[in-house]
C-alpha cells in the first residue's frame, strides 16, 4: 500500500482580513484575521516520490454562501477549504473548532478521496470577546475516516484573531497561552528543543513553572467530555557516543505548555488525548470506563519518541513504550461524577528506559454536563493523603510533648515547694 504523508505548514505572511455579514440585517457578525501560507507535501512510502504544493492565504476567498455568524469558511485556490466553527457553551462562551477539506485527486493528483479533518478546539472565551494569538501555534488535524492513504495534517497559524459578535471591529481579546507566556522564564523548554540533560531528579517539593491544560469538547452533547491538566517530565536512558565507544546517558525532558493536542471524545467507552511536543514525539493517554459505567480510569499511556532529539545519541531511532493498566485501574476516580487529583510528584514506568513523572495532576473524563471546573468532589491519590496526614500528626505530637513538659514542670515545682516547707519548720 502506498503511504502519503501530508504536512500543512502555515508560515508568517501578511494578515488577511475576512468578515461575514448577518443575512438578516446585513451587519458584520464574524471577523477573522489570519496570517500565512499552506504547504502540502506528499511522500510515497516505497518510491519516495515527493509531491510538494504550496497555497497562500493571500489567494483565499470567503465562501459567502456557506459562511454564517457561527461558521466562517475559506477557499484557497479553489482547491482547499479551511473553516472555523463556533459552538456555544452553557457559560456564554465560544468553543471554536478548525477544519480542513480537500480532494486528493484535484489537489495532489492522487486517488479521488475527499479528505475532511478537524483539529482540537481553541480555548473557550466569552462570546462578547475575540480570541487572539500572535505567536506561531501548531494544530494537528485528524481525518474523520480512514483511506487507502495515511494523511498527516499539521497547521501552524500566526497573527490569528477571530470573533463572532455583531461589531465591525474586534472586541477585547482573550490571549492564547503562548502570548501570555512570552515573558516567562527562558528556562522553560521550547516545543522544538529538548530540555538539557541534568544530574538531578525531578524535585518532589518545587512547584512547576507551568501546566498543560488539555480538553476535548463534544459538540453533540455541548460538554467538555474530558479535561486534563498536569506537569509532565520524562526521564529517558539512552546510549550516547563516547569517542569510538558508547556510554549510558540520561535525558530529562520537560513537556512544554504550548503543545499540539489530538483529542477524541465521541466514543461511549473510550476517550483519548495525544500530546505532540517534539518532532517525532507524542504522549498519549487513553481513558476507559469501567464495565459498570460507574467510574473511569487511565487504561494506557503510550510514548513515541525519537533519539535523534539527543545530539550525542549513538543510534537515531524511533521507539514506542507504554504502560498498560492490566491488573489494576490506574488513576481511577471513585465515582463517575468525581475528578481525580494528585498534587504530589509521582512516577510510572513506561518501559525499561523511560519513566514519566507527573505533578499537580487533575483530570476528569466521560463528562456529560458542560465545562469541567475541578470544583466538585475529588479522588485523591495515596501520596496526597499521606502528605495531608503529616500536619495533624505533627500537631498532635507537639501537643503531647507540651502536656509532658507541663506535667514534669508541675511535679518539679511541687517537690520544691514541699522541701521549702520542711526547712521552714
Amino acid at each position: 500500500m502506498k503511504i502519503f504523508i501530508l504536512t500543512f505548514l502555515i508560515v508568517a505572511a501578511q494578515a488577511i482580513h475576512f468578515q461575514v455579514k448577518d443575512p438578516k440585517n446585513k451587519t458584520t457578525c464574524l471577523l477573522l484575521d489570519i496570517n500565512g501560507s499552506l504547504e502540502v507535501k506528499a511522500t510515497e512510502n516505497v518510491k519516495k516520490d515527493l509531491v510538494n504544493k504550496t497555497v497562500d492565504f493571500v489567494n483565499a476567498t470567503l465562501d459567502e454562501v456557506n459562511s454564517t455568524c457561527e461558521l466562517i469558511k475559506l477557499t484557497i485556490d479553489k482547491l482547499v477549504e479551511v473553516w472555523f466553527k463556533f459552538n456555544s457553551t452553557s457559560n456564554s462562551e465560544w468553543i471554536v473548532t478548525p477544519g480542513v477539506e480537500f480532494n486528493a485527486k484535484s489537489f495532489l493528483e492522487l486517488e479521488n478521496d475527499t479528505v475532511t479533518a478537524s483539529a482540537g478546539s481553541l480555548p473557550a472565551f466569552q462570546q462578547n470577546n475575540s480570541y487572539s494569538c500572535k505567536a506561531v501555534v501548531s494544530y494537528s488535524f485528524t481525518p474523520e475516516v480512514k483511506f487507502n492513504f495515511t494523511y498527516e495534517i499539521v497547521a501552524q497559524l500566526s497573527g490569528f484573531q477571530i470573533q463572532s459578535y455583531h461589531n465591525d471591529s474586534f472586541e477585547p481579546a482573550y490571549e492564547c497561552d503562548q502570548d501570555k507566556s512570552t515573558t516567562a522564564s527562558s528556562s522553560t523548554a521550547s516545543p522544538t528543543t529538548p530540555a538539557p540533560a541534568t544530574t538531578t531528579a525531578p524535585s518532589t517539593t518545587t512547584a512547576p513553572s507551568y501546566k498543560d491544560d488539555l480538553s476535548c469538547w463534544d459538540s453533540k452533547t455541548n460538554a467538555t467530555k474530558f479535561r486534563l491538566e498536569a506537569t509532565f517530565v520524562l526521564i529517558i536512558n539512552y546510549e550516547a557516543k563516547d569517542g569510538n565507544k558508547t556510554k549510558a546517558a540520561t535525558a530529562y525532558i520537560d513537556v512544554p505548555s504550548n503543545v499540539i493536542a489530538n483529542t477524541s471524545c465521541s466514543e461511549d467507552r473510550e476517550e483519548s488525548l495525544k500530546i505532540l511536543f517534539l518532532p517525532g514525539w507524542d504522549l498519549e493517554y487513553i481513558f476507559q470506563r469501567t464495565t459498570d459505567n460507574n467510574t473511569y480510569f487511565v487504561s494506557i499511556i503510550i510514548l513515541t519518541y525519537s533519539t535523534s532529539a539527543f545530539k550525542d545519541a549513538a543510534v537515531n531511532e524511533t521507539l514506542q513504550v507504554n504502560y498498560t493498566s492490566a491488573k489494576s485501574n490506574y488513576l481511577q476516580a471513585e465515582k463517575q461524577s468525581y475528578y481525580y487529583s494528585c498534587k504530589s510528584n509521582t512516577s510510572v514506568s513506561l518501559g525499561q528506559n523511560v519513566t514519566l513523572y507527573t505533578s499537580n495532576l487533575r483530570y476528569q473524563a466521560f463528562n456529560e454536563k458542560g465545562n469541567i471546573t475541578f470544583n466538585g468532589d475529588a479522588t485523591e491519590c495515596s501520596e496526597d493523603e499521606e502528605t495531608n496526614s503529616v500536619v495533624p500528626i505533627a500537631v498532635g505530637a507537639a501537643l503531647a510533648g507540651l502536656v509532658v513538659i507541663v506535667l514534669i514542670a508541675y511535679l518539679i515545682g511541687r517537690r520544691r515547694s514541699r522541701k521549702s516547707g520542711y526547712e521552714s519548720v
